[in-house]
């Protein structure tokens, strides 16, 4: 089992309601949660275009996205508690290295917008090894 690179979520936590930026992304990114939490509310979104697969091109993308928002959705965008967005890996304990850039121009958007870039990795399970299958 090798290391691998596994998709990059947007989360978005804000005292007011984000549904202008739910619409905003419409049908471009699939929206994993929206709703209220310890009285904030709170939207995870990944981008629709699966064929998009380097962390550098997905928030690249977003971006692009976050940028083209109409003026409620960018003054809403502007005023969240936190927007971050976090790259998930999977670690296999055997393997070697893995390594996965993001581009100065990524990182000079994602700064400009105020936003910033979590790591998050994820223990391989046993079931994805192939550890415990029955045959």
């Amino acid at each position: 089992m090798t290391n691998n690179f596994l998709n990059v979520d947007l989360e978005i936590e804000s005292d007011d309601d984000l549904q202008p930026i739910v619409s905003s992304f419409g049908d471009r990114v699939c929206n994993l949660y929206y709703g209220q939490e310890l009285g904030h509310y709170l939207a995870t979104f990944e981008l629709s275009d699966i064929a998009v697969i380097d962390a550098d091109a997905i928030v690249y993308n977003f971006c692009v996205l976050i940028e083209s928002f109409d003026r409620s959705a960018k003054s809403l965008w502007d005023g969240a508690l936190t927007k971050v967005f976090d790259l998930g890996y999977e670690s296999a304990s055997e393997s070697s290295s893995y390594s996965s850039a993001l581009s100065a121009e990524t990182i000079s958007k994602v700064a400009a917008l105020g936003a910033s870039i979590r790591v998050t990795i994820y223990e391989t399970s046993c079931e994805s090894q192939g550890i415990g299958d029955r045959e």
